[in-house]
């Protein structure tokens, strides 16, 4: 509960007129996240639609707020003054929403901590309130609770609450929907380090636009191949020839189209992905920005980490046999082809990935 603690101790900080019913709904979204608002979707955007239509944009205000536990508040004024859309912020609204479930149990926990610290006289309200509060709450089945009217007229809040992981990549979320509304299919390519989270963005980013992935891993160089000349070649570690003829040719066209997946076990194609028409496609994996594809990306987003934080993301997924293989041989062989291609300096988007799952 230390991090808890924390984000308590900030809010006070920067709000000295919230009241403790602030403190606790503060509480209630760090557990609950936001599913109690999106039971319907159509009347959530409704709401959004008014709200965001009555704020003003503000350039100076954090676009987000931690406050713990996986969950940030998405402020609706710098949203807007940034350029995100209403429907980018209902669909992220509605994603964080589905995707977590909070506990009874852990609330309770929680409001326990805020008992402590105003116990300790960290925060000036007495504890006789929070447990006529915490009854209430009991006794009404955990319902959503609200700001008070002195937070209200002191602070004129205007948020959603989103999944935290979503915030780094508000601007890349801006730049597509912004293309969505001018073209009919949109492809995002997302290269760099590996460990260093590219699956993580594409599996977000999927949901979120109902958005097929095309995995460069489904094109891993075959056996007759892997010559000391080709593995040499800066990019050639990937058979980009059966890329170039079976997924170039569609990128950019909004039509269905398949291509053969490469099974690692038994280093031959064993299958085949079907792409459906979708308004965004995802090229996802090292190796999908050699020069000859660039051209067919929209926006093209390049991922990097620290190198200890990519060691033990790959110990971790892959063990630490394998990992000597990695250090000596396939990290180099990225390594070249991101220096001989300048790969990082020809994306629209640099991405640091500092913790998580990659």
């Amino acid at each position: 509960m230390t991090d808890l603690r924390s984000i308590l101790a900030v809010h006070a900080a920067r709000y000295p007129a919230m009241q403790l019913m602030d403190f606790v709904k503060l509480i209630y979204q760090n557990e609950y996240g936001c599913g109690h608002f999106v039971d319907d979707p159509k009347r959530s955007f409704d709401l959004l639609l008014t709200e965001w239509a009555q704020v003003v944009p503000d350039l100076l205000r954090p676009l987000t707020e931690d406050i713990g536990d996986g969950f940030c508040r998405l402020d609706l004024r710098a949203a807007r003054a940034r350029g995100l859309s209403p429907d980018a912020v209902n669909k992220l609204f509605a994603k964080s929403a589905n995707a977590h479930q909070g506990s009874d149990g852990r609330f309770l926990s929680k409001l326990e901590v805020l008992g402590c610290m105003i116990g300790e006289g960290a925060l000036d309200f007495a504890l006789s309130e929070l447990r006529e509060i915490t009854a209430q709450l009991q006794n009404g089945g955990f319902s959503p609770v609200s700001h008070t009217e002195a937070y209200r007229s002191a602070y004129t809040p205007a948020y959603r609450v989103i999944d935290a992981r979503y915030a780094s990549y508000l601007p890349l979320l801006t730049r597509i929907d912004a293309l969505l509304a001018e073209k009919p299919r949109v492809t995002v390519a997302v290269d760099g380090m590996c460990g260093a989270g590219k699956s993580t963005l594409c599996d977000l980013l999927s949901p979120l636009y109902t958005a097929p992935v095309v995995r460069m891993d489904d094109f891993f160089l075959p056996p007759d191949l892997r010559t000391s000349a080709r593995l040499s070649e800066p990019g050639g570690n990937v058979h980009y020839e059966r890329f170039a003829q079976e997924v170039a040719p569609f990128i950019g066209h909004n039509c269905a189209f398949s291509y053969g997946v490469f099974d690692c076990s038994v280093m031959a194609i064993t299958g085949r992905k079907t792409i459906n028409p979708s308004p965004l496609l995802i090229v996802d994996g090292s190796y999908c920005m050699r020069p000859e594809f660039q051209a067919l990306y929209d926006v093209k987003v390049f991922m990097e980490t620290a190198p200890e934080l990519q060691q033990a993301r790959i110990i971790a997924r892959n063990g630490e046999q394998l990992y000597s293989d990695f250090k000596d041989k396939w990290i180099p062989m990225e390594n070249a082809y991101f220096s001989h291609f300048s790969i990082k300096e020809t994306c629209d988007f640099v991405l640091v990935d500092t913790g998580g799952d990659s």
